[in-house]
């Protein structure tokens, strides 16, 4: 069973990685390599960090809200932090400069997101990524004054996206299988821990 971290501090070496790779087309097209960490920090919310590995991805988006962020190289969470509702789906789209989407049941919403945005190289190459946090207060906000009980053993429903629109970069993978007309059909069980 996958977990989420329950922490005071976040220490992201200690959390768990989540590989981003399985994607949706055929073999020998372009699938980055992407990775994903997320906690529950008490009384605060869900920090969420991911990074793609790719040389000069596509960034053209230079304003939040705008739907022309899908043809960027963009990593994305889908989240539904009450799985008993199945209309509670968010998802939250950032490109490398830190730009982002909020959508809820395919609705554009106007939420403020603190993006911090990070790039450097290791052993696997060079790589971009994107930190924010899910605050409690946003969560309230964005699911209608949704009764807030996150504690150990808590379920939410995820799945980690890096994707891109642009015709010769085009690519769409997830933690878990994606349902390619529906990407929030598929979304791992995590229990926090």
């Amino acid at each position: 069973m996958n977990k989420i971290d329950i922490v005071n501090n976040v220490i992201w070496d200690r959390l768990p990685i989540y590989k981003i790779v399985k994607y949706l087309f055929k073999q020998g097209s372009f699938k980055p390599f992407a990775q994903a960490r997320i906690c529950y920090i008490l009384n605060r919310g869900f920090k969420v960090r991911l990074w793609s590995f790719e040389v000069n991805p596509p960034c053209e988006v230079f304003q939040n809200g705008s739907l022309d962020i899908l043809n960027d190289s963009v990593l994305s969470i889908i989240c539904n932090f009450d799985p008993k509702q199945a209309d509670n789906i968010i998802i939250i789209t950032c490109n490398r400069n830190g730009k982002y989407l909020i959508r809820k049941d395919d609705k554009i919403e106007d939420h403020e997101l603190n993006i911090s945005c990070f790039a450097g190289e290791d052993l696997q190459g060079i790589y971009w990524g994107i930190e924010f946090l899910i605050a409690e207060n946003f969560l309230k906000s964005i699911l209608n004054n949704f009764e807030l009980n996150f504690k150990k053993g808590s379920n939410i429903k995820l799945n980690f996206l890096k994707s891109c629109n642009k015709k010769d970069y085009y690519h769409c993978g997830g933690f878990v299988d994606i349902d390619k007309y529906d990407l929030t059909k598929n979304l791992e069980n995590l229990i926090l821990n």
